[in-house]
């Protein structure tokens, strides 16, 4: 991921901020006879080590000189899913002036992370109190469509504050700004997972839904666009789908700066342990977050295969199915290798689902996916019969491409058949399928087989 540099204005940059926290005198203890209250921005680096007076990267503090950072990427939350590098900071990292010793290093990384914890909680009211409210004011949303949109935001808004607050209270007790070394920033997290946990589980949750209802508003309403396009400045030149995503990668930026505090922390120091479990916790988080995002997406998927199918049972849409891989595929006559017709195979995680084709779909990397044109209410295809992946083995053809589907009808043990029949036959009966090339045939043939082999495990 190559992230692009933005040259920031010095004095439009400071315009915009305040100063982080109440500065203390350099040396503990011995108050600068002039050292006012707070510090406006511009005095902040003459009380800096001499040996930090340069040019930052990414989260400057307060250097006189032109700045540089990196955006993390160019935000484009696609509808209905959450951008596929959104948790990927791997080429993101603090740039920390080299040669320092193993203090002011760590003093670097903690004053960057209370830095960007208020810049990420200024993002959160952006979105409630300048997109949200002048949207309502404005009647281009419901009261329901604000509620879909942002859900789970008030709640990180609330929580990011008083983290925020929390974070700056642990620096100024440890002496501000020249001893932030002895900030106990690994016991602030560990005081904050659970929460922390709660409302990016419960954002993520309704994430799907929010960019699918952002979607239909950006494609159908003129006067929503034109505000976006009005508010853009007032948002640091963002717009509603790059900001909302932010959330998201918040946690994973905890990791990155985590991963730095821990490593220029000294064992002797009180924060080390407590710094190396706030680090895991925050893993922790990150892959919960992952999860539940995978969940959204599976359940999205599959109730889109579900509303394009024709007479599909409803029985399909269950939480512990999942839509694995979708291809057209031609039926042949049953141990012949005569055309039959073309059918789209839905393979999912318990079963097999054979659809005939009302209409073409659009094809994607070689392989159809639910959903299908959503302008007509002709849906793409009609219910055939699905196969339960427990009666079911793979057979090899003759031809190129060419495959088998055994179907072995065995009762559970309610005595009830669950392949769905296209006759009345109880024997075995064989399927045959031509993929249309190789890639399709290879993708297909282990997909099926490696379910087979895991549902007969379980």
């Amino acid at each position: 991921m190559n992230s692009p540099m933005v040259n920031v204005d010095d004095q439009e940059w400071h315009s915009t901020r305040r100063p982080l926290f109440r500065m203390p005198s350099m040396t503990p203890g011995v108050a600068p006879s002039n050292a006012p209250a707070f510090l406006p921005p511009e005095k902040f680096s003459e009380l800096l080590p001499e040996s930090l007076s340069v040019p930052f990267q990414r989260s400057p503090i307060y250097s006189p000189d032109p700045i540089f950072f990196l955006l993390p990427q160019l935000i484009d939350a696609l509808a209905g899913k959450l951008p596929e590098d959104a948790g990927n900071w791997e080429s993101v990292e603090i740039s920390i002036p080299g040669g320092k010793e193993r203090d002011e290093k760590r003093l670097y990384v903690a004053l960057h992370l209370l830095e960007t914890e208020q810049n990420y909680v200024k993002d959160l009211q952006l979105l409630t109190n300048l997109f949200r409210k002048g949207l309502l004011e404005q009647d281009l949303i419901t009261e329901m469509q604000a509620k879909l949109i942002f859900e789970g935001v008030d709640e990180l808004l609330e929580v990011h504050v008083r983290f925020s607050q929390a974070m700056e209270k642990a620096i100024e007790d440890a002496g501000g700004a020249t001893a932030a070394v002895g900030a106990r920033i690994g016991r602030l997290f560990m005081d904050h997972k659970q929460i922390l946990v709660k409302v990016y589980t419960r954002f993520i949750e309704g994430y799907s839904t929010s960019q699918k209802e952002l979607q239909k508003l950006y494609e159908q309403s003129p006067q929503f666009n034109k505000f976006m396009s009005d508010v853009r400045k007032s948002a640091k030149n963002q717009g509603l789908k790059e900001l909302i995503v932010t959330p998201v990668q918040r946690t994973t930026r905890y990791q990155l700066i985590l991963s730095d505090l821990s490593k220029y922390t000294t064992e002797s120091n009180p924060d080390y342990e407590d710094l190396k479990q706030a680090l895991s916790e925050m893993l922790d988080l990150a892959t919960i977050i992952n999860q539940q995002k995978k969940k959204e997406e599976d359940r999205e998927m599959l109730f889109n295969t579900y509303q394009s199918i024709e007479n599909c049972p409803a029985t399909l849409v269950s939480d512990k199915r999942r839509v694995l891989i979708s291809s057209t595929v031609t039926l042949l006559s049953e141990g012949a290798n005569q055309l039959r017709t073309k059918v789209q195979l839905f393979v999912c995680s318990d079963l097999v689902m054979i659809c005939s084709i009302m209409k073409m779909p659009a094809k994607s990397g070689g392989r159809f996916l639910g959903g299908g044109q959503k302008s007509e209410n002709v849906k793409p295809f009609a219910f055939m019969r699905w196969l339960d992946m427990r009666e079911i083995e793979v057979e090899d053809a003759t031809d190129q491409y060419q495959f088998g589907i055994r179907i072995n009808h065995v009762p559970n043990a309610n005595g009830i058949l669950t392949t769905y029949e296209f006759s009345n036959a109880k024997h075995a009966t064989v399927y045959y399928f031509k993929a249309e090339d190789q890639k399709d045939y290879d993708h297909l043939i282990k997909i099926l087989e490696d379910e087979i082999e895991r549902v007969a495990e379980h």
